[in-house]
């Protein structure tokens, strides 16, 4: 199995590249990405944050597709994708929503919202875009946390690629089921799930790990966009992280 689940009190026992856990107490020490400020949760104070915040309330309460297109990027682009989410989505009853990430109305005015609720197995993003008509939601990186892209993209035992929007972190890896990993450093890659993870490597000599290397000192967290590969080794299945676009969770709106 790629990937395994483990209750908190094992989290040191893992023993799989994908076996890891990220827990929720990691939030609180995020290195800030270019400038940005650390996904950390904190008060919705300025006017543009309760703004958003009450745009994410009348989102989640939507039970209908028509009633959620006006409240999000590119409408039109993405109605199909939000007609068909609606057969199967479980409306939240008593959403608990948490700003993580906010510029404090400087810049472009983005502001992003940790979801969880009972309905829901785990936590999902919401991105409020600040246009030209006012803020609007990101349904692409909503659909990608609520459906569990990366869990999905970690699990599949087939090569594939993909780009993900993830809390990463350098750790140390000592196990025997990757390729040449004398050449290879280790990142764990998490959404916002408390219960599971997965290890991702890069090459120790390319400039990708020089990159990585300046942003995630040893002990910190970083928010990033990150393009991913799996490979099928006689080892097993491994991941390579191929690129990071940005150290902050960028619209998928493009």
């Amino acid at each position: 199995m790629l990937l395994c689940r483990m209750a908190k009190s094992f989290m040191h026992s893992f023993r799989h590249p994908f076996c890891v856990l990220l827990a929720a107490a990691s939030l609180l020490s995020v290195t800030p990405g270019h400038g940005q400020e650390a996904p950390i949760a904190r008060a919705v104070g300025s006017e543009g944050d309760m703004a958003a915040e009450a745009l994410v309330t009348k989102f989640l309460a939507a039970k209908a597709a028509d009633e959620v297109l006006p409240l999000i990027l590119n409408a039109a682009k993405n109605t199909a994708a939000v007609q068909a989410f609606f057969a199967e989505y479980k409306v939240p009853t008593s959403p608990n929503i948490r700003l993580i990430q906010s510029d404090g109305g400087k810049k472009d005015g983005d502001s992003i919202f940790n979801v969880t609720a009972k309905e829901w197995t785990d936590p999902a993003a919401i991105l409020v875009v600040k246009t030209a008509e006012g803020p609007k939601i990101d349904w692409g990186l909503f659909e990608e946390f609520y459906s569990q892209a990366l869990l999905k993209f970690l699990e599949n035992e087939e090569p594939g690629t993909g780009t993900f929007r993830v809390l990463l972190k350098r750790i140390h890896y000592f196990e025997t089921d990757v390729p040449d990993l004398d050449e290879k450093e280790c990142f764990q890659a998490a959404a916002l799930s408390n219960d599971w993870a997965g290890n991702v490597f890069v090459g120790k000599s390319s400039s990708l790990m020089s990159k990585l290397s300046k942003q995630l000192p040893w002990g910190s967290v970083s928010s990033a966009v990150v393009s991913l590969k799996s490979h099928k080794a006689t080892e097993g299945m491994w991941v390579e992280v191929v690129g990071v676009p940005s150290f902050f969770w960028t619209t998928t709106d493009n």
